[in-house]
């Protein structure tokens, strides 16, 4: 099975031209509901809502697909699920391929018209941060948050 661990960027209208040609070719189509709720519907694809490493893996074993497509809010390689999925689906013998997306940071510094280059980038998302010491680096900073943050 080939899968594609595709970063949706800001919605579903920000979706690259190839991330989704992939989507229209996949057969099998998981993420974390919000992300699958804003994809066009395609009645011969199978959705499965899940966003945790191992859960996502034990469904790609268990479908007999020709393609499959994981979808990650952001981008692939800013503190993204990625990370953990791609290893997991390597050693399993899956080809795979990552498409990025649009991240947060690069969708906020362009509605501020702002160059990003000098940001400090942390992630108050499920992990420990210090904010006081990002800020106090002397250049903007820039955090990741959800849930509680």
């Amino acid at each position: 099975m080939r899968v594609t661990l595709i970063g949706l960027g800001g919605a579903a209208a920000t979706l690259t031209h190839e991330a989704q040609e992939a989507l229209e070719r996949a057969d099998v189509i998981v993420g974390a509901a919000r992300l699958l709720d804003g994809l066009p519907k395609r009645e011969k694809q199978k959705y499965f809502t899940e966003y945790k490493t191992e859960e996502i893996a034990a469904i790609l074993e268990r479908q007999n697909a020709e393609s499959a497509c994981v979808v990650f809010s952001g981008d692939t390689g800013f503190y993204s699920g990625a990370a953990a999925l791609l290893p997991r689906l390597r050693e399993r013998g899956y080809d795979c391929r990552v498409l990025a997306g649009l991240s947060s940071v690069q969708l906020l510094a362009a509605r501020l018209g702002r160059s990003w280059q000098d940001w400090t980038l942390r992630s108050a998302h499920g992990v420990a941060c210090d904010p006081v010491a990002a800020v106090l680096r002397g250049s903007p900073a820039f955090f990741l948050t959800g849930g509680a943050n």
